[in-house]
């Protein structure tokens, strides 16, 4: 028969197993973490080279291409009075340190796209934003009092005039009317009410009670002063007279 290993020379074998195994652990865990600083852009962890952001605002589209190195370009595309194809910003600014692969994102003029403002006086609020969001503008509102006898949320002007031509994405600002509100409230007919429903309809409309006898709380109200109908501003009194 075969003879068996010494009891502590198994215990070794599995010893010198269970090292190899961790070793190999450890060596998997740290070609991976290499591997991701490798791939990483990160200022604090990557491995990667640092180099300076070069200056590309001013160049053409292919000038910044080549010019940019091994940085990763992000290109943006908007309207510009830059000439079509020149590059008119970029994120990260020129001399700032980066990782060779990080995004620089550059953005380059599609020339000028003018747009006239329209004709919106007199219009209402929500027709004059959606014109104007329709032409391509962005907009803002001002709201002022002005002539009651004008309807509420009317256009008055905007600035820049209609007619102005204007790069699309420009802000063009309405100037409309607010709601004036009434200064008069009808008095309300308060006859054969009682006293306490006569008070609440009249402070419902900012109205003031006099009763006589003066003070009185409970009765039925037999007669006013001024009639139903009439005109009062706020807080005028209306006169309320009481009986059991």
């Amino acid at each position: 028969m075969k003879e068996r290993l010494p009891a502590r020379w198994r215990r070794w074998s599995l010893l010198q197993v269970l090292v190899c195994l961790a070793v190999l652990s450890v060596a998997a865990s740290a070609a991976a973490v290499t591997g991701i600083l490798r791939r990483s852009t990160n200022p604090m962890f990557s491995l990667r080279q640092t180099m300076e952001v070069p200056e590309l605002t001013g160049l053409t589209r292919e000038e910044a291409a080549a010019d940019a190195g091994a940085l990763t370009l992000v290109w943006v595309e908007r309207y510009h009075d830059a000439p079509a194809g020149q590059v008119v910003a970029q994120r990260p600014a020129a001399g700032t340190r980066v990782k060779e692969g990080q995004q620089l994102v550059v953005e380059v003029s599609l020339g000028e796209h003018l747009v006239t403002v329209p004709a919106l006086t007199g219009l209402s609020r929500s027709e004059a934003l959606d014109t104007l969001r329709a032409a391509g503008f962005a907009t803002a509102v001002e709201f002022i009092r002005d002539d009651p006898t004008l309807p509420a949320d009317t256009v008055i002007r905007t600035d820049p005039a209609g007619g102005t031509a204007l790069e699309a994405g420009s802000v063009v600002t309405l100037t409309v009317a607010r709601a004036v509100s009434d200064p008069f409230r009808p008095v309300p007919s308060l006859i054969g009410l009682s006293v306490a429903e006569a008070r609440r309809q009249l402070a419902a409309l900012d109205l003031l009670p006099t009763t006589s006898p003066a003070n009185r709380q409970t009765g039925t109200v037999t007669a006013q002063d001024p009639l139903p109908g009439t005109l009062l501003r706020r807080n005028e009194h209306v006169r309320l007279t009481v009986t059991e």
